[in-house]
C-alpha cells in the first residue's frame, strides 16, 4: 500500500516520469489489478521512447504480468485469466519480437491450455530461427516434450 501511494504521488508530481508509471504498474500487477498494470506499463513505454533501460524494465514487468496471469489460471481454471495472459504475451512479442521466453510461454498456453497445438508448434518453430542461448534452447525442447507426451494414442 505504501508503494502504491508513493508511486501515485510521484505521478501526481510529474506525470511525465516513466519510472513512476512503471513502479505503479508493478504494484498493480502484484496486487492482481491487471488492467491498471497494463495501463501504466503502456504509459511508461510511451514516455520512455529511446530510453533502453526503462523499456527493458517494462518488458520484464510485462512478462511477469503474463506469467502471473498464467499461473493464477492453473489452479483456478479460469479461462479469462488465460486469455488475458495470452494477450499480454502477444503484446510482449510485439514489443520484443525476439523474446524466446514469451514464445515458449505463449506456446504452452496455446497448446496445453487452449488445445491449439498447430499454433503452439508454429510458435516453437519460430524460436528455431532466433538466436537462442542453451537455456532457451532447453526451454523450447521441454515445451515440445509437453506436446509429444500429450499426443492421442
Amino acid at each position: 500500500k505504501d508503494a502504491e501511494l508513493e508511486y501515485g504521488w510521484t505521478i501526481e508530481t510529474n506525470s511525465f516520469f516513466p519510472d513512476g508509471h512503471l513502479g505503479l504498474g508493478e504494484v498493480y500487477a502484484a496486487t492482481g489489478r491487471f488492467d491498471l498494470a497494463v495501463l501504466h506499463f503502456k504509459q511508461a513505454v510511451r514516455l520512455s521512447e529511446g530510453d533502453k533501460d526503462t523499456r527493458k524494465h517494462f518488458l520484464n514487468g510485462l512478462s511477469g504480468l503474463a506469467f502471473s496471469l498464467h499461473s493464477l489460471h492453473r489452479p483456478a481454471r479460469d479461462p479469462t485469466l488465460i486469455d488475458r495472459a495470452a494477450t499480454v504475451y502477444e503484446r510482449l512479442l510485439k514489443e520484443n519480437p525476439e523474446s524466446v521466453e514469451a514464445r515458449v510461454d505463449l506456446a504452452l498456453i496455446e497448446g496445453r491450455d487452449r488445445g491449439n497445438r498447430p499454433r503452439a508448434e508454429a510458435l516453437l518453430a519460430e524460436c528455431d530461427a532466433l538466436p537462442v542461448s542453451e537455456v532457451q534452447r532447453e526451454a523450447v525442447r521441454r515445451a515440445r516434450e509437453v506436446f509429444t507426451e500429450r499426443k492421442p494414442q
